[in-house]
Parts: C-alpha cells; structure tokens; sequence
C-alpha cells in the first residue's frame, strides 16, 4: 500500500467560516519528483472537512477573488477555476509554462507567473502573456492596483508591473525572497530567506532586523504587519525590528474577514483577535489516497 505524505501549501476564502485549503500529496517514497505530485482542495465549514476537488498534478497556488471565483494553478501550466460550489473548469496554457503563484485584485485583474519570464494576465474568458524581457523564474505577485505591482524572482531579483511595461527594480539582497505585501504605493515589505526582511519601495529599502532563521509569509492584520516564520511562530514587524507575536507555525499566513489563519504541514492555526484556536487534520482519513 501506497504512504502519502500531506501538506497545506496555500489557504483562501470569502468567509471565515469556510476556508479552502490546498494540499500536496506526495508519494512516500519519491518526495522529491514533483511529476508524481497530487494535490486537492479541501473545504473545512462548521460541518467539518469534505474534499472539493483533487487532480493528479501538482498545483502551486490558489486564490479567491473577492466574486468568489477561486483560481489554481498547476506545474503544468495550466489554470483551474471554478465558481465555489461547481465544478472545477481547465484552462490549459502550455505545459512549457510551469506556473508557481497565482494572485488578484479583483475578478478583472488577476495574474499568474511561472519559470522562463512568465507572466499571464487573466483577460475575458482566456489569459493573455504579458513580455517581461527576461527568462528570470517567477514566483510571488502582489500589488496595489494594476499599475502597481510587484513580482519576485530567484535569488533577490525584483521586478515592478505599471501596467504597460515591466522594469527590474534595485534589491537590498541576492538572498531569496519568498513573499510580498504592497501597502501603498511607498510602503512595500519584501521577506525571505536567512531571516531577511525589508520596508520600502522602488526607490530604496530599509532593513527589518530581529531574525536569523527564513522567513515565509506576510500579512497585515489589526494594524500590525506579520511575518510567519514557520516553526519559529509568528513576528510583527514594530518599527525597524521584528518581536514576537505568537508561537503557532506558521509557514503560511492569510488573513479572511476578521480572522487570521496561521498554518503549517497539516495544522491549521486561527486567531480571533483575542484567542488562537488549532485543529491538526488527518488528511489520509479524508481523502482516502
């Protein structure tokens, strides 16, 4: 028989009180050939966990716009979608394309970018490329508005979206950076790893000290910038220094309506404002893999 291994690589939802998660599923035996990934999207609601969609690939990224339309995006260079509560639908973009985040303003101006400079924006009912000038890998989108994006690529290099065109934006690091959050226009934090973590914007950066250990995610909630930082908890980055905020893993951050959701491999972490509540899943039971 067949040993799965779980892990939840991204949340999202429209309410609290029904969150999205998306799993890998690997093989046991071959935890590192990612053609032998799968993955699922699994819905945790009051009346428990119920499995909502599960394909033998690998998906990278999931996102829900503010419609409710959710969006994945695979190794494979393809884009699954689908209205929550229907079907899941497949856009199917090119294999060359191997796609690692997913992400949006709105049901209007979503993105998704890949290996070998790719970069596609969601237009009408298909999705059309968008030339950076460069074969850099892509991995993590944010932004402001549509003439005010971010893109990271490996080993520190970051690019700016206007809109039009694509410029490569000076890095305080050749360390990876792994996740962005745009603010505003002037107030942009960049973190990563070896504990690197920046303020600022295209025209210059502030480093954010306090951690020597990576970092992965970025939130803002209540007011306070958050750094999830795995097994290290979650930090908050105050002023120029990053203190802690709570000791729950935290390798995945997202925040939907009032609550901030903390996850790690099969636990996921909630906070309320005042209390954390955790639950840690036995995704073999309800996948039946």
């Amino acid at each position: 028989m067949t040993e799965y291994l779980y892990s939840i690589l991204d949340i999202c939802g429209c309410r609290a009180a029904e969150v999205r998660m998306l799993l890998h599923i690997q093989d046991a035996e071959a935890p590192d050939d990612w053609e032998s990934y799968q993955a699922a999207v699994v819905v945790k609601n009051t009346k428990g966990l119920r499995v909502e969609y599960k394909v033998e690939e690998w998906l990278a990224s999931m996102w829900q716009s503010p419609e409710g339309i959710l969006y994945a995006v695979s190794m494979d260079g393809r884009v699954h979608w689908s209205e929550a509560g229907t079907d899941w639908q497949v856009i199917e973009i090119g294999k060359k394309y191997t796609f690692n985040d997913i992400w949006g303003l709105d049901e209007q101006h979503v993105y998704c970018c890949g290996l070998h400079g790719a970069f596609f924006q969601k237009s009408g009912d298909g999705w059309r490329m968008v030339d950076i000038s460069s074969d850099e890998a892509l991995d993590c989108i944010h932004g402001t508005s549509p003439q005010d994006l971010y893109i990271l690529g490996r080993h520190g290099r970051i690019f700016h979206y206007d809109g039009t065109m694509f410029s490569e934006v000076d890095s305080p690091t050749n360390f990876e950076l792994v996740s962005v959050l745009c603010m505003s226009a002037d107030k942009v934090y960049l973190c990563g790893r070896k504990g690197v973590c920046f303020r600022g914007a295209r025209q210059g950066w502030e480093r954010i000290d306090g951690a020597d250990f990576n970092l992965y995610s970025l939130a803002s909630y209540e007011g306070k910038i958050l750094v999830g930082a795995g097994k290290e908890g979650i930090l908050s980055i105050e002023g120029s220094v990053l203190a802690p905020f709570a000791a729950v893993p935290a390798y995945g951050l997202q925040v939907i309506e009032d609550r901030l959701f903390a996850f790690g491999s099969c636990s996921l972490h909630e906070f309320n404002g005042t209390e954390w509540t955790s639950a840690e899943f036995d995704f073999e039971t309800v996948l039946g893999s």
